[in-house]
């Protein structure tokens, strides 16, 4: 399971908040499971869920699904992964959605290829938890 680790408000115009997520190191073994699913958090009045999912095997995909999506109900905003990188700030990796529409049709978002799974190890951003 992804944990959620800290919850930042950022207080400022656009009301941005930071969620921060612990996955476990395991998520690179063959024998782990496909997908690392968070518990659902609230978010500007919305249920929502990260999932870290292994795409073929080789990389690793993140993304964002509105869990109330009702009919009709539509939310866009702007969302973005970053995977830390333990040595350097400068070797993190970073994906940014922006305006994206959320919506009963389309409730889950993300990147199919954030980051080749050989490349967690090799930069340093595995951490055992």
């Amino acid at each position: 399971m992804a944990q959620l680790f800290r919850v930042t408000n950022h207080r400022d115009s656009s009301d941005c908040w930071t969620f921060t997520f612990l996955l476990p190191a395991t998520i690179v073994s063959p024998n782990a499971p496909n997908d690392v699913i968070s518990r659902e958090l609230l978010y500007a009045g919305n249920r929502w869920r990260v999932h870290v999912s292994r795409r073929e095997g080789t990389h690793l995909s993140p993304s964002l699904e509105l869990l109330n999506s009702g009919e009709g109900l539509s939310c866009t905003l702007d969302y973005g992964f970053t995977l830390i990188n333990q040595d350097s700030y400068t070797q993190n990796e970073r994906f940014v959605d922006k305006q994206r529409e959320f919506s009963d049709s389309k409730p889950r978002h993300g990147a199919r290829t954030f980051i080749h799974l050989d490349d967690l190890n090799a930069l340093a951003m595995c951490h055992p938890l």
